[in-house]
């Protein structure tokens, strides 16, 4: 799965609208409430990304995140390379690879946080 392709298509749509998206896609959806405390979802998305070791690629979609940044969100994902995220900006929205902390742009603002975990490679 390629985040660049699937989090842009799920960038417009509400949360639940992104899980039944993902599902029919294959991916383990989960919706979470607005973050309170970005570090607890990370480790929230670290735990899932562990859990998925041996199953299908999962998706965090977190509600009304118009708090959260990819800026911010960035230093508590580093090094996890499984783990992209599409998060909102002050600009508009960004799509991150947090093993790089890049962010990429995107064409349009969105309040929907997504954290796609990819399935490791096969052995």
């Amino acid at each position: 799965m390629d985040p660049t392709e699937f989090l842009p298509q799920i960038a417009a749509l509400s949360p639940d609208q992104a899980a039944a998206l993902a599902r029919d896609a294959g991916l383990v959806a989960h919706v979470l409430p607005a973050p309170q405390d970005l570090a607890r979802l990370a480790a929230a998305a670290r735990a899932i990304a562990a859990s998925l070791g041996r199953g299908a690629p999962g998706v965090l979609l977190v509600t009304a995140a118009q708090a959260a940044t990819a800026d911010a969100l960035a230093p508590h994902l580093l090094s996890y390379d499984r783990i992209h995220a599409l998060a909102p900006l002050a600009g508009g929205s960004g799509l991150i690879r947090p093993a790089s902390s890049a962010v990429t742009p995107l064409p349009a603002a969105t309040s929907l946080l997504a954290l796609l975990i990819e399935a490791p490679p096969p052995a």
